[in-house]
């Protein structure tokens, strides 16, 4: 049962990969889209 582990932790490593590269890619776009919508902290945490 032990060897189960590593392997359940290299899919969810690339499960958290795939997602973090999504936000990557989508989040310009949200926030050239809808900078009226962020919070004020939010812009200026990110510049």
């Amino acid at each position: 049962m032990g060897c189960a582990f590593p392997a359940l932790f290299v899919r969810l490593e690339h499960l958290a990969l795939t997602i973090a590269a999504e936000d990557v890619v989508y989040m310009p776009s949200y926030v050239i889209r809808c900078p009226q919508r962020l919070p004020v902290t939010f812009r200026s945490s990110i510049a």
